[in-house]
């Protein structure tokens, strides 16, 4: 549980830069296994069981950048480099990846694949046809300096259970995306090597869904 403070930036439509301050808290103080307890029970799903040896009540503090660069690209197929960090409380870690956007529909300014604002809201220009759609791949690697969420948190009482992280990550993402001038709809697959020394490979589903002012 917390807020995220994001500045972007746009650098002549090649350059994506992204800075953010996370604040909050995380534990059992958040609440977050009754929301999830009574969220299975509402759709008559099996509950998560280990809630009670999540990590303990500890501040999130933490700087996040991202940085991407357009490589080569055209109408159709675009070829970008990302680059993360992450510092403070709960993750410090860096990564890389590739990533190639297949454009099904030419997209007008920016891109959502970065968070941009795409076409105008503008009553002159609103519009309520499709336009920008694609298909993402994005391979690349995790360096995991320390994640208190596996480790056991920096400030405040000792977690009833910690494991090791794993120092290396290989992951794959692989996605589709649907736009309007006021909504989008994202859809991302995660394939990810195991995290911890005793855990096995894992793979999930991200939906996101945006909506403009």
């Amino acid at each position: 549980m917390g807020l995220s403070l994001n500045r972007e930036f746009y650098i002549n439509q090649k350059e994506y830069l992204k800075i953010s301050v996370e604040l909050g808290l995380m534990g059992p103080h958040t609440l977050t296994d009754d929301f999830q307890i009574t969220w299975h029970t509402v759709l008559n799903i099996p509950i998560p069981a280990g809630w009670k040896y999540q990590i303990a009540h500890s501040p999130v503090i933490n700087f996040h950048a991202s940085y991407t660069r357009r490589l080569v690209g055209n109408e159709i197929i675009d070829l970008y480099s990302q680059s993360n960090i992450s510092v403070g409380t709960v993750f410090n870690q860096f990564s890389e990846e590739l990533l190639v956007r297949f454009n099904f529909v030419k997209h007008q300014g920016s891109t959502t694949l970065f968070g941009g604002h795409l076409g105008s809201p503008s009553s002159s220009n609103r519009t309520k046809k499709i336009i920008e759609s694609y298909f993402f791949y994005a391979p690349g690697f995790i360096y995991n300096a320390y994640n208190a969420t596996i480790e056991g948190n920096f400030i405040g009482p000792q977690s009833p259970h910690t494991e090791t992280a794993k120092s290396w990550i290989f992951q794959n993402r692989i996605g589709f995306a649907l736009s309007w001038p006021r909504f989008d709809l994202i859809t991302t697959y995660y394939i990810k090597t195991k995290e911890t020394l005793e855990a096995e490979a894992h793979q999930y589903v991200g939906i996101t869904l945006n909506n403009r002012f």
